[in-house]
């Protein structure tokens, strides 16, 4: 008897489905194509070099990392000096390293106004992602019967909420609904950098 059927053997579905083998449930993962991965399957792109296909970059969560013991298993992640380039019409192109200092130099040479936006900006998105994975990791409050354990659990998102201070507080809640683009264009005024804030924001499932 098959207690759980996921449709899909992508990333995401391979993940549920040894989460819920692991719980003691008889999994059946149901997948159209001839092999197993979504996005993040590899092809051979060139003679020798294999790479997935569509997923530009690894993002696993550390807790499915440690849950699974990928590592033991063989995964290592590279993280390379710089997160994205953006290239222009006029033969230029902007680099956001990894390095914040490395980063401003080349965002001065299109904006300095930019350029002294840019380690704020980050230190903003900082401290509200923190509030944010709070809130994604906890497992949803029962609405009907909730108990103790769902109110603490609210308790430490309203707290955190109050720690991101009024600034990052207010930021946040008008963030939410906001178009990235408008976003970007309330930080920068340089469009090479705006497209590569905005970049981040189109792609995955964060949905612009």
């Amino acid at each position: 008897m098959i207690d759980v059927v996921l449709i899909g053997g992508g990333h995401n579905g391979l993940i549920a489905a040894t989460m819920f083998a692991k719980a003691g449930l008889k999994t059946l993962i149901l997948e159209q194509s001839d092999r197993v991965g979504g996005c993040a399957r590899p092809s051979e792109l060139a003679p020798g070099f294999r790479c997935p296909t569509l997923a530009h970059t690894a993002a696993i969560d550390p807790a499915i990392v440690t849950a699974l013991a990928l590592d033991r298993h063989g995964l290592r992640i590279i993280k390379p000096e710089s997160d994205v380039c953006a290239p222009t019409l006029d033969g230029r192109a902007l680099t956001l390293w990894r390095d914040p200092a490395r980063a401003r130099t080349a965002i001065r040479a299109f904006s300095s106004k930019d350029a002294d936006r840019y380690l704020p900006f980050l230190d903003s998105f900082a401290s509200i992602s923190r509030a944010l994975r709070g809130v994604f990791n906890a497992a949803p409050p029962a609405i009907d019967h909730p108990d103790m354990r769902d109110t603490m659990a609210l308790l430490k998102t309203g707290r955190a909420f109050r720690a991101l201070g009024k600034a990052d507080a207010y930021r946040l809640l008008r963030w939410m609904p906001m178009a990235v683009a408008d976003l970007a264009g309330e930080w920068f005024e340089s469009e090479p950098l705006r497209a590569a804030i905005a970049a981040g924001g189109l792609l995955g499932s964060f949905l612009g």
